[in-house]
């Protein structure tokens, strides 16, 4: 699933798009990590990542979820176009653990050696999460 802010396709033109809702554009305001990318839906009272602690920063408002988008490929594309194209676009990736129900989606483990004072590594295993692209922009 990606998210991205609604944008021209600069060498594809979009033929179908479905949003999720019908007769309207399914957008979202969420935020993410600055720490460690975790995605996190906009709900009162959460200023902490529920997965690194550290504290939340800016909403990205209006990010328009394209679960199914089917493209042509055009054959001329204007000056304007291959500009932006060759630019390229800043993609923000964050991820969220699936739940399942009342059981966490995450598995913490503390990597140590024998004799060691400080773990060489702490690992997080997931078996399901949903990664989210976001298209912000293009690159200047």
């Amino acid at each position: 699933m990606s998210l991205a802010r609604p944008a021209t396709n600069w060498s594809y033109v979009t033929g179908k798009r479905h949003a999720g809702v019908t007769g309207g554009i399914d957008t979202e305001d969420a935020r993410r990590c600055q720490e460690c990318g975790y995605h996190h839906p906009i709900s009162v009272g959460l200023d902490t990542c529920e997965q690194c602690g550290a504290r939340l920063g800016a909403k990205t408002h209006d990010l328009l979820r394209l679960q199914t988008v089917h493209t042509r490929r055009r054959e001329r594309i204007s000056s304007d176009e291959e500009e932006r194209r060759r630019s390229g676009f800043e993609i923000e990736t964050s991820y969220r653990f699936a739940t399942h129900g009342d059981r966490a989606g995450r598995i913490d483990a503390v990597a140590t050696a024998p004799g060691a004072e400080m773990p060489h590594a702490n690992l997080v295993y997931g078996d399901a999460a949903t990664l989210r692209l976001a298209n912000i922009g293009r690159r200047r």
